[in-house]
């Protein structure tokens, strides 16, 4: 990894930390919290992607168990059909800074 590579990285996680801090510590602004960050687009390598199975022939499993297995029932990527287990680091902050949650 490479100075630049790692700036830019150091920069996002600043981002990421500083919009999270500046939105208030009150557990009654969840809500609040969740709307002022409605999506997020990541664009990245194998610490993001982990892959789908959606264009495999019938011998992948297909959105099937295992993959997903540690996601709660009914939460977004529940039995994703990505070949993960549980959440990668896109979903982490994702719910660090509130756009979805476990």
């Amino acid at each position: 990894m490479g100075t630049n590579d790692r700036a830019v990285i150091s920069l996002v996680l600043l981002v990421c930390i500083a919009s999270r801090s500046s939105l208030g510590a009150a557990e009654t602004d969840v809500e609040q919290k969740r709307s002022s960050v409605p999506l997020m687009f990541v664009f990245g390598d194998s610490l993001v992607d982990v892959g789908n199975n959606n264009f495999l022939p019938p011998p992948a499993p297909r959105a099937a168990s295992p993959y997903g297995i540690d996601f709660p029932a009914g939460t977004p990527g529940a039995v994703s059909g990505r070949f993960t287990n549980g959440y990668n680091l896109a979903d982490l902050v994702g719910i660090y800074i509130y756009i979805f949650t476990t």
